[in-house]
């Protein structure tokens, strides 16, 4: 388990950016932090992995206080956005090589480090790519890479610093999806910065959103239901919360008040998690649409001007 106990920290030593956080992660669980730039997120990250110190606080893996440990000691990968795989490497030599390093090296030392790195090549889709170099590779195959290369130290956290963000959305979801089976086949924690609302909802256990002045967090589930309060609603803001199940992300639907009925077509549906994601045609506005309910292909959405509780203006 991650234990993060009331960690602060300030650039200028005046005023704290992180003031106090604290947070627990249980294995196998990928959690999003999401929030607008500069409120702490990758500071946050930075803290974890030891590439700052915390001004207070502690920072506990499965029972070791790892705050004062230097990068390599701590038992943790951080993939950023930039695969940064080396250029003068394979595939197959860009993933064993952290399995060299000076503290590593006698954790793997009993082991086949080829066979090993081929056999994680495999479980990300890279049968057979073994010789390649980056230039030879795409993008979304780099990051394959870099995800073999990350998980090949046995970490027991990985941190995502929205590798995927430059990815289309295709092979995004496609990664996600491939995070979440390793982080459960691995029995490994994973936290993840990301500004897109899809993959907050559709491929975390928990959803925690940092703003300046408050940590707030929320299930995907709970999430769609009812954002749990007024920083949720803010951030996911222009949403229309319909039922129980269902909210619509909206740029220019207004609501002045009263009983409303919106009759849609729907233009499109996809699967995503536990929700549905449609494109819909209401009013001639295209509007993206998340529900649990599997909708006709033409209907109305009712609701009351008092029950829309997540109309932000």
């Amino acid at each position: 388990m991650l234990e993060i106990k009331n960690i602060s920290f300030s650039y200028d030593k005046k005023t704290n950016i992180i003031n106090k956080f604290s947070f627990k992660v249980k294995p196998k669980e990928l959690i999003s932090f999401i929030g607008k730039s500069g409120v702490g997120k990758s500071t946050l990250m930075s803290l974890l992995n030891g590439e700052l110190k915390a001004n207070q606080g502690q920072i506990i893996i499965d029972g070791v206080d790892i705050t004062i440990d230097m990068p390599q000691q701590r038992p943790i990968v951080t993939m950023f956005q930039g695969e940064n795989l080396f250029p003068h490497l394979n595939a197959i030599d860009n993933v064993l090589f952290g399995l060299k390093t000076k503290f590593n090296k006698g954790r793997f030392k009993d082991i086949d480090h080829k066979s090993y790195s081929k056999d994680l090549l495999a479980d990300v889709g890279l049968a057979g790519f073994e010789t390649k170099f980056p230039h030879e590779l795409s993008g979304g195959q780099k990051q394959r890479v870099a995800l073999a290369r990350s998980i090949a130290v046995k970490p027991r956290l990985l941190l995502l610093d929205e590798p995927f963000s430059a990815l289309d959305p295709e092979l995004k979801f496609g990664l996600n999806k491939l995070v979440e089976k390793i982080v459960n086949e691995n029995d490994i924690m994973a936290i993840k910065i990301t500004h897109d609302l899809d993959e907050a909802l559709t491929y975390s256990d928990r959803v925690v959103l940092i703003s300046e002045n408050s940590i707030c967090e929320s299930s995907p589930s709970l999430i769609t239901k009812m954002p749990p309060n007024k920083y949720f609603i803010k951030y996911f803001k222009n949403a229309y919360i319909i039922d129980e199940s269902s909210f619509v992300l909206s740029e220019k639907i207004n609501c002045d008040g009263g009983d409303y009925s919106l009759d849609f077509n729907v233009l499109s549906k996809q699967v995503k998690g536990h929700l549905y994601e449609y494109s819909l045609d209401i009013n001639s506005q295209t509007i993206v649409y998340y529900s649990s309910i599997d909708l006709d292909q033409t209907g109305s959405l009712f609701y009351s001007h008092g029950d829309i509780k997540g109309f932000v203006y």
